[in-house]
């Protein structure tokens, strides 16, 4: 009996549209994207290469650690002034979107982490948090079997190759109501 996810790629349920920044940006940067795209995790980027992870917890630990019962004026100027390389987490976790959605499950769980950016060799493609791996595991079971039966499918029919399917929104994997939302890439 297959595992669930154990077909399933990470490609599949991964969100496409992700926000990164420089490692030369400052946690005031940090907290603002944050804050206004609702994300609790940003890949870092040098020159297109991925070089870390800054986490809502690092940007909590970096300023409670010092802005502790500073005014909101001093607070702010803390903030501008550290680098995010200073307490991004490097080198990253990654994982390939060719894996599967099993093995993100597994390495989020055994380094108690809240997300994997895909990477493409060293080049950002995507990001699968805690999240969607979760969201995928929680859908009823025969959502779950149309989704891995359409990718197989999918692929079988492009000589093993996935097809790439883009969904509006963040990618939660293939599901009966998400077959009229699916866009070329």
């Amino acid at each position: 009996m297959e595992a669930r996810g154990a077909g399933l790629k990470v490609d599949q349920i991964m969100s496409k549209k992700v926000v990164s920044i420089s490692a030369d940006d400052t946690l005031d940067v940090v907290r603002e994207i944050m804050e206004l795209a609702h994300v609790r995790h940003l890949p870092v980027v040098r020159r297109g290469a991925l070089v870390g992870v800054v986490s809502q917890r690092d940007l909590l630990s970096a300023s409670l650690s010092t802005v502790m019962g500073l005014p909101a004026e001093e607070q702010i100027r803390f903030l501008k002034g550290v680098k995010i390389a200073e307490v991004m987490s490097a080198p990253p976790l990654s994982i390939s979107g060719e894996q599967t959605v099993q093995q993100a499950a597994r390495l989020m769980a055994e380094h108690k982490i809240g997300c994997l950016p895909v990477v493409d060799g060293t080049t950002l493609v995507g990001i699968v948090t805690e999240t969607d791996v979760l969201g995928f595991f929680a859908r009823p079971k025969d959502e779950r079997q149309v989704g891995q039966s359409l990718y197989r499918c999918a692929s079988h029919a492009r000589g093993g190759r996935p097809l790439p399917l883009g969904f509006q929104g963040r990618g939660s994997g293939i599901g009966p109501g998400d077959l009229n939302e699916a866009q070329p890439l």
